[in-house]
């Protein structure tokens, strides 16, 4: 019996990642169940078997790829309201679990084949479920007045799914399609792998939220030019260049929209926000949100509130500053940077910790599927909480996990 569950368990795993590579078409129970399920049988394989492979370097990268759910429990321990911060503590569970599957293996580094299988697996889940929002909301998509705002607002209720979160997953599917097409020569497939691309992107322009379209671009083009041998300093200077140009072109917008990030003051008019909607727009309301961040970080900068406190400490300074309007009472906003969200948990000692972890990830990266994946996770973490909901953890813990252990420089 014992030699058959040491014989089975780097199968049972894989087939385990698999079912949990169609998270974007099955509900959240059934991501739940199957990380549960992979947890307990790695903790019972890591007694069994894998204490005996176990060695500093794979406790560093459990610690490292595990780093924020870390972070988070010592923010607990030492300050926090233990109701709330257990819920949290409990939803970043997976981040930690996940690489302990790989870690109890002998041999932690996946073939190219199991990657090209998840690949294929995550890639058809995300068209189908396109496919299907596009039959559901054809009449809205075309034939009525309907904008972009509005659809996405019906798209996010439908799936209960935040349409940057949505935008990310498409994101990841482009990347992931361009792997496959690059990798694997096939007439017949580079042509229905480029439809895909032109389908993911056209609907990530269709959702509207922009800092996923353009990490997804990033990374995209990233990932191209590293398969073409171009040296990351060539590229870094290319990304500069191509930065300044933006910069010059698009100086107004910019400049506006950063003008609505720092009038915070002004940003929220006075009165019941069912008046005052029309005149709110994402920007003012984020203006709010990062002042009451920075506020409250500047308050307790070494060690933050914990992670359990976070919520309250926002919502007092929502309270006392901009109680000239019901919008902060009617709807829950949380720190909308995922940066934010470690400082104001733990403050400079934790986000330096995560700094350090995140340098470790990119230095362990080569020129594969994980540097594009993390410059789309890093640029998405700058606008909002991604690892403070169930979508946002399954969708990183899952990537983080299966393309860091399909990683050369892993098994070195």
């Amino acid at each position: 019996m014992k030699n058959k569950i040491i014989s089975y368990y780097g199968q049972a795993q894989f087939y385990l990642m698999c079912l949990l590579a169609l998270f974007p078409v099955t509900g959240r129970g059934v991501h739940s169940t199957l990380i549960i399920i992979m947890g307990i049988i790695a903790v019972f394989y890591f007694f069994l078997q894998g204490r005996k492979v176990w060695t500093r370097r794979r406790t560093l990268y459990l610690c490292s790829l595990g780093s924020l759910f870390l972070i988070y429990t010592i923010s607990l321990l030492h300050l926090g309201d233990f109701t709330l911060g257990n819920k949290m503590i409990i939803r970043t569970v997976p981040i930690l679990l996940l690489p302990l599957t790989f870690l109890n293996n002998e041999v932690i580094v996946w073939t190219t084949q199991k990657l090209k299988i998840i690949l294929y697996i995550y890639i058809s889940s995300v068209f189908l479920l396109l496919c299907y929002l596009h039959v559901t909301y054809f009449e809205e998509m075309y034939k009525t007045q309907f904008s972009s705002w509005e659809l996405r607002s019906l798209i996010e209720t439908f799936l209960k799914i935040h349409g940057t979160y949505l935008s990310m997953w498409i994101g990841m599917a482009v990347i992931a399609s361009l792997r496959v097409f690059f990798y694997y020569k096939k007439v017949v497939l580079a042509l229905l792998l480029s439809v895909f691309i032109g389908y993911f992107l056209y609907w990530q322009y269709i959702l509207g939220a922009r800092m996923p379209f353009f990490a997804t671009l990033l990374a995209s083009g990233w990932f191209i030019l590293s398969f073409f041998k171009i040296s990351t300093k060539k590229i870094l200077i290319l990304f500069s260049i191509l930065f300044l140009l933006g910069s010059v072109i698009f100086w107004k917008p910019i400049i506006h929209k950063i003008d609505e990030l720092n009038n915070y003051e002004k940003a929220i008019p006075e009165g019941k926000y069912e008046n005052t909607n029309p005149l709110i727009s994402n920007e003012n309301i984020r203006s709010v949100v990062y002042y009451c961040a920075i506020q409250n970080i500047k308050l307790k900068p070494l060690l933050g509130f914990g992670i359990g406190n976070i919520d309250n400490q926002l919502q007092e300074c929502y309270d006392s500053e901009f109680n000239h309007t019901d919008l902060f009472t009617r709807f829950f906003f949380n720190a909308h940077s995922q940066y934010f969200q470690v400082l104001l948990a733990a403050g400079l000692c934790g986000f330096l910790i995560y700094l350090l972890s995140i340098i470790s990830w990119i230095r362990w990266s080569s020129g594969n599927l994980y540097l594009p994946f993390l410059i789309l996770m890093f640029f998405c973490f700058m606008f909002e909480n991604i690892l403070s909901r169930h979508d946002g953890i399954v969708f990183f813990s899952f990537f983080n996990s299966v393309l860091f252990f399909s990683n050369d420089k892993t098994s070195e």
